[in-house]
């Protein structure tokens, strides 16, 4: 009796176990069969190396006040980008105009006093020439006109200076370039050469200093020795730029300067590029980033899709469908990603393979696959429309 209820449970379960089995294997064979292939691109790549660096201004200037006064207004906001000449600061110009007024002052009795005397020494010359006056009357009064005249010229010159002073009130910028916040606000006594005021930076273009190490120093040490470092005539190193939240490189510079020796310290040795930073800035002064230095010359390399690269526990593979239209697995070396997303293939791959390029975890090696080329060349096209529906790959 008991045996009679184990068979009738058995096969009441037999087709639910059935049923559930069915539907998982249909969706992953047909999924499997179904691939996307491409072909590895053959192009000119140039070997690179990555640094990591910061920014630094190529022109950075303190603003000071080249007078000692109140300050009265400020006229730019925290962080604008002015042009040479523009007006930031006036100080208190009051002191500065009585004294311009006491060197106009000066000037004007001074060139009295010596007009005057040059009149007396016309009358004493033309005197003495008729012998009336002796010799050392005569040198007495050209004693006192040459003193007027030199007295003239000192007056001018303070008179330069109070000019000077004056305009020194409204402090200018020195260049074009960022400027800081202030640091002073106005009714704050200013003292001459001594108070910051603010700073500026040139901002259109940075400077780029990152440390090449000892394993590239000898892939680099022919580009010095034949001055394509800081070098002239457009033979320098490029070197492409790009921040941490960037998967690119957009900024493009040129190395200009390298270290005459190594640091003892890290034997590294200090590289300098200078980049374009084009509004809106984005890059700042002081900045930490990522640094790209092509090492070598152009060679012809293996390029395939980097989504195409599988892992397997730290080995590179990618699958290949062979003429059986089967899947291989194809243990590869990789070397760097270059134009974004194309992962170089540095061995074993061949330019005319097949690679499957989307769904790799769906995958398994000796599947029988239909693929489906994303870039067909002519003849694949021809063929393909020779046979129908059928593919070729």
């Amino acid at each position: 009796m008991h045996g009679k209820r184990w068979v009738v449970a058995l096969l009441l379960i037999a087709p639910v176990v059935v049923g559930c089995g069915s539907p998982q294997a249909g969706p992953v064979s047909r999924e499997a069969s179904d691939v996307v292939v491409d072909r590895p691109l053959v192009r000119d790549v140039t070997d690179y190396e990555e640094f990591t660096g910061h920014t630094d201004a190529i022109l950075s200037v303190e603003v000071k006040s080249r007078v000692t006064g109140y300050l009265e207004q400020k006229h730019f906001q925290d962080g604008q980008e002015v042009h040479a000449g523009d007006l930031l600061y006036e100080i208190d110009d009051r002191p500065y105009k009585a004294e311009m007024d006491r060197a106009n002052a000066s000037v004007a009795f001074a060139e009295a006093h010596r007009n005057r005397l040059a009149h007396d020494h016309r009358r004493a010359l033309n005197l003495f020439q008729r012998g009336v006056i002796g010799k050392q009357e005569f040198d007495l009064i050209s004693g006192d006109f040459a003193e007027a005249e030199a007295a003239v010229s000192v007056v001018k010159a303070q008179q330069e200076a109070a000019r000077l002073d004056l305009s020194f009130t409204k402090v200018r910028a020195p260049m074009d370039g960022q400027l800081s916040r202030t640091l002073v606000d106005p009714g704050n006594l200013i003292r001459q050469d001594d108070t910051l005021l603010t700073d500026i930076v040139a901002a259109d273009k940075l400077y780029v200093y990152f440390d090449l190490n000892e394993s590239t120093m000898g892939r680099v040490r022919d580009l010095i020795a034949q001055g394509r470092v800081g070098g002239v005539g457009g033979r320098e190193v490029p070197v492409l730029v790009g921040v941490s939240d960037q998967e690119t490189f957009p900024y493009k510079g040129l190395v200009n300067f390298t270290e005459n020796k190594l640091d003892a310290a890290t034997g590294t040795l200090r590289l300098r590029g200078i980049i374009d930073n084009p509004g809106p800035r984005v890059l700042s002064p002081g900045l930490f980033v990522r640094v790209r230095l092509p090492i070598g010359a152009p060679h012809p390399t293996v390029l395939v899709a980097n989504r195409a690269v599988g892992s397997d526990q730290g080995r590179m593979f990618v699958y290949v469908v062979d003429r059986n239209e089967e899947v291989e697995y194809r243990p590869v070396e990789v070397g760097p990603i270059y134009e974004g997303d194309m992962r170089a293939i540095t061995k074993g791959l061949a330019s005319d393979e097949r690679i499957i390029v989307e769904n790799l975890e769906r995958i398994r090696p000796g599947t029988k696959v239909s693929p489906r080329m994303v870039h067909p060349s002519p003849s694949e096209k021809t063929a393909s429309r020779a046979g129908g529906d059928r593919r070729t790959g």
